[in-house]
This record gives structure tokens, C-alpha cells and sequence, in this order.
């Protein structure tokens, strides 16, 4: 899920091209909302002989696939972007669902409404965080400090 303000899909298809609902709560910063992650299959059109107008046809890439991502395994999925096994847990997420435009030269998505439209920002690093809760209470947290796409992190643990 996204937060709403930086929906690229809600911005392009609702907000600019008026294809989709638009929502103006959706265009308030840190207002608590989020959206599914939507990639545009097709845009609204008609069908001339039926006179039918057809919506536009969009698909949910932020749903995360189950899956063995291990090409050497015989259950491999290559769509797979997380898998459980005892208690190991590997995901994979893309890029595009963080907004990130290029890792290698730290570039996002800066400020939708601000630039009006996709524009690029360098940003220092990515920070992931992991939570672990047991029974509502917290066993384990981590949080990396990704640099650049060397993989070089900084690692603080509890628990």
C-alpha cells in the first residue's frame, strides 16, 4: 500500500488525466490514508458498434505474491516476492512499489503535487524496518540503513 499523497496512480489517472474517482482527501499530506499500488492495464474507451464505454482496467502490483523465489528449488516462482520457511522469512520487494525511480543514483519520486507531475529527488538512503510482534508484544525490531545499492547497512536489533 501507498500513502494516498504519493500515489503515482491516483495522481496520473484521477488527479491529471481524469480517468479514474478522484478523492481530495487523497491529496492531503500525512493524512493517514493508503491505497493500493495500481499499474493502468487500459485506459477508459468506447466500444463504437456497442456504443459501450468501458472503465479503465487497472491491476494491483502492491498485492505481494507468495512464493519460492530460488531458481534451484522445484516449487520456483519467479513472481514470488516473499516466502516463510520455519522461521526464516525472505522478501522481495520492487522498486517502483517504494516509488524509487533509480537506485543506483538514490532517485524517487519527489513531491507530486509540489512539481506538478513525476519528478526525481536524490534522497541520502533507504531505511527498511522489521517488526516482529508475539503476541502483541514486540520480540524483535530491526531497522538498515541501505546506502546506495552496495548493500552497505547499519543494523540495530532489540531483543
Amino acid at each position: 500500500m501507498v500513502d494516498a499523497y504519493y500515489d503515482h496512480f491516483y495522481y496520473e489517472y484521477s488527479k491529471k488525466l481524469k480517468m479514474d474517482k478522484e478523492n481530495p482527501s487523497f491529496e492531503v499530506k500525512n493524512s493517514g490514508i493508503f491505497n493500493k499500488i495500481y499499474l493502468c492495464l487500459n485506459r477508459p474507451f468506447v466500444l463504437p458498434q456497442e456504443k459501450e464505454e468501458l472503465p479503465i482496467q487497472k491491476y494491483e502490483t502492491g498485492k505481494l505474491m507468495y512464493g519460492n523465489a530460488n531458481p534451484d528449488s522445484k516449487d520456483f516462482n519467479s513472481l514470488a516476492d516473499y516466502f516463510v520457511k520455519g522461521d526464516i522469512i525472505e522478501i522481495r520487494i520492487p522498486w517502483q512499489l517504494l516509488n524509487v525511480m533509480d537506485p543506483s543514483t538514490k532517485m524517487i519520486m519527489d513531491d507530486l503535487y509540489l512539481n506538478n507531475g513525476i519528478k526525481p529527488t536524490k534522497v541520502e538512503g533507504f531505511y527498511v524496518g522489521v517488526i516482529l510482534k508475539k503476541q502483541d508484544e514486540v520480540a524483535y525490531t530491526l531497522m538498515k540503513n541501505i546506502i546506495g545499492s552496495l548493500g552497505i547497512y547499519q543494523r540495530t536489533t532489540k531483543g
